[in-house]
This record gives structure tokens, C-alpha cells and sequence, in this order.
């Protein structure tokens, strides 16, 4: 009878552990990639936001303020929005789709946030900013960041101007 190596064994064991943890873990970590569309498409989603810049006015250093835009697909197909960040960790940015919420979304937050928008639904966008996190004086230009499936608006920005006392 052959005698089994117990060092080849373990060996054995533990790859099989390994491809089998990468293997799962690809397939809870692969998100859903949005379906492409080509702007000659008419068969397509289409991104109407309610104003792709804003001016918050004068504030003090302790305020915070929040815009609220629209959001609205305007065409045949579901539209997928993604990739959520801002240009600064005094940015924030929540979206209101349907029954969704998504979490209070910054320059440093997990970008893995999505959701969809359905022909002829809408979402809301809620920019909220908040100078006293990276005090600052005078004018200030912040923005807003996110992609779609939208192939006339691939990758939106969002900006917005305050005056901080």
C-alpha cells in the first residue's frame, strides 16, 4: 500500500482552499456592469439633470448647505449611475432613487454605490457642503463626480460656487 506524504497532502489542501476563497470572492465582488449604449442609439437612456452648476452664496465658516438637483432618464432604457465621489472631504452627495438611499457619499467613501433610474423616473442628488471640515476663506469652487451609462454623458461633474466669511 502506498503511504500518502502528509506535507504533500497539506500542500494539496491548502491550494485547494485558495482557488476555492478567490473563487468566491470574485463572484460576491464582481458588480454588475451597466449595459453600453452608442449615442447614434435611439434605443437608449439619456441623463436631464436640473442644473449642472450652482451658487451657494455667502456662508460662515460653521454653516452647512444642500442643493437638491433633479435627476430624470429621458429615454427607452434603465439608467445606471455609479462611481459617486467629490473634490473635497467638505463635499457630500446623497442620492434618493425609489425605494433607495444611498449612503452620505465624499471624496473618500466607497465609490461601489449604484443604482438605476428608469425610463421616465427620476432621482434626486443632494450636494451638501460643509466649509468647517477644510476651513477656507474667500471664494470657493467644489464639485461633484459621477458616471452613467448615458453615452452622450459618460462621466458628469457637477460644480458649485460658495463665499466663505
Amino acid at each position: 500500500m502506498n503511504k500518502v506524504d502528509p506535507t504533500m497532502l497539506g500542500i494539496s489542501l491548502i491550494g485547494i482552499v485558495v482557488v476555492a476563497g478567490i473563487l468566491i470572492a470574485a463572484n460576491f465582488s464582481s458588480a454588475k456592469a451597466p449595459v453600453q449604449y452608442s449615442t447614434s442609439s435611439q434605443d437608449r437612456p439619456k441623463l436631464e439633470i436640473s442644473e449642472k452648476s450652482f451658487d451657494l452664496g455667502k456662508m460662515k465658516l460653521a454653516d452647512t448647505k444642500t442643493k437638491e438637483i433633479t435627476l430624470k432618464n429621458t429615454g427607452n432604457q434603465p439608467l445606471d449611475m455609479r462611481n459617486f465621489s467629490t473634490s473635497c472631504g467638505c463635499t457630500y452627495v446623497q442620492v434618493f432613487s425609489g425605494d433607495l438611499k444611498s449612503p452620505q457619499l465624499s471624496m473618500h467613501s466607497e465609490a461601489d454605490w449604484s443604482t438605476e433610474i428608469a425610463p421616465g423616473a427620476t432621482a434626486r442628488l443632494v450636494v451638501s457642503y460643509q466649509p468647517s471640515l477644510m476651513p477656507v476663506e474667500g471664494d470657493v469652487s467644489r464639485e461633484v463626480y459621477f458616471k452613467t451609462n448615458d453615452p452622450e454623458n459618460p462621466s458628469v461633474t457637477i460644480t458649485f460656487k460658495a463665499f466663505i466669511e
